[in-house]
């Protein structure tokens, strides 16, 4: 995700995460996105995920030839074509 624009991230962890744990999971997230991106987290805290942590994030303004964008019917069947020839299957409609 180099050069994302935006990201939601929201840390879920039990009451023994702490502040430098959530910096961390931001850094980790935020490295490889544009120096401008915008980006939201916010953190909950929960008895039952003591000892643990899970992270979910949102990415926006991803380049990469795995995600598609808007496409007309021509791009569209061309991907088709591509994704049925890479893995040697053949896709139904």
């Amino acid at each position: 995700y180099e050069g994302s624009s935006g990201a939601i991230i929201h840390v879920h962890g039990g009451p023994d995460m702490t502040l430098d744990e959530i910096s961390r999971v931001g850094e980790i997230v935020t490295e490889s996105m544009d120096a401008d991106a915008n980006v939201i987290w916010g953190a909950r805290i929960s008895e039952e995920m003591k000892g643990k942590m899970t992270v979910m994030t949102i990415i926006t303004g991803v380049q990469s030839p795995w995600i598609l964008g808007k496409q007309t019917n021509q791009e569209k069947e061309g991907t088709r074509q591509a994704v049925s020839d890479e893995l040697g299957i053949e896709l139904l409609n």
